[in-house]
């Protein structure tokens, strides 16, 4: 059961992978970037509404701190992810995305005394050339004045973030507020990128079909967050670490070269093996 539920994890995040790279057509910074990020975030609010809804107990205002605080990350994550994917290969964007899990695990080894190994610390190390490697320049027709290098670095250390904070809820007093904790976040992000969209210039009308992957792209979001969180506490992070990552990136580099028709060139490959060697080293058990 734990592996059906690990697939379907692995399916709706690059499946949000991939519907986040329909909708980066849309220029940072117009209304339409903002009304499609607050259709995604406002998706995954309400698909995680009833679970919240479930627990029953009314938040607890620290529950309530650490959602807001969450939400600032999943706009940084998601906005900046969107637009890294509007001018660089899917690929290479799910890998250097994917490496932020080295932030919650160096946290880990300095806050919540996890095992430090040789092997950890080979993995950590061969993040640094995946990143140089991919911040060689992606596509000629990168992003206007953002490119897509600096957005995908901001994406990955706010996903970063985004698994620190989770550690740091389950290590509150109330970790059964998890799901309530989540749905405040993506509701709080929902709104702020609807405040941002106030008074900005439309640069493209977002067109019906733009709106359906946006939601997509929430409901994806959401419920990987909720499956996840179960996974997380199920499987052995051994397994279900490297599993989750690797997964979705492999699953993502063939949805983008066959839906976007994207070419993987020696410099993508190498990220992708880089990225792929970090992740395994990072979560061998010894």
């Amino acid at each position: 059961m734990n592996g059906i539920l690990l697939a379907l994890s692995i399916a709706l995040s690059a499946g949000r992978n991939l519907l986040s790279k329909k909708i980066s057509s849309e220029s940072f910074g117009t209304v339409g970037f903002f009304q499609l990020q607050a259709g995604t975030f406002g998706t995954g609010a309400a698909v995680l509404l009833l679970p919240a809804l479930t627990v029953g107990e009314i938040p607890s205002l620290l529950t309530v701190l650490y959602a807001l605080l969450y939400g600032l990350l999943l706009v940084g994550a998601q906005w900046c992810y969107t637009v890294a994917l509007g001018g660089g290969n899917t690929a290479v964007c799910a890998t250097v995305y994917s490496l932020g899990f080295i932030l919650p695990t160096l946290s880990g080894m300095v806050f919540w005394n996890e095992t430090v190994t040789l092997w950890k610390v080979f993995g950590i190390v061969a993040v640094f050339p995946a990143l140089i490697l991919s911040g060689k320049k992606q596509n000629r027709n990168a992003t206007e004045g953002l490119g897509s290098t600096l957005p995908l670095i901001i994406a990955m250390l706010c996903s970063g973030g985004l698994g620190i904070l989770q550690k740091v809820q389950q290590s509150s007093p109330y970790p059964q507020q998890r799901t309530t904790f989540v749905c405040i976040a993506f509701a709080a992000a929902a709104m702020l990128s609807l405040f941002c969209g106030i008074g900005k210039k439309s640069h493209k009308r977002a067109v019906p079909t733009f709106g359906m992957a946006s939601a997509g792209v929430g409901a994806c979001f959401a419920l990987c967050n909720l499956l996840n969180t179960f996974l997380a506490g199920r499987m052995d992070s051994t397994v279900f670490f490297p599993g989750l990552n690797v997964g979705t990136i492999l699953l993502s580099t063939v949805l983008g070269v066959l839906v976007f028709r994207e070419k993987l060139s020696a410099r993508h490959v190498a990220v992708l093996t880089l990225g792929t060697v970090s992740i395994l080293l990072i979560n061998l058990p010894l």
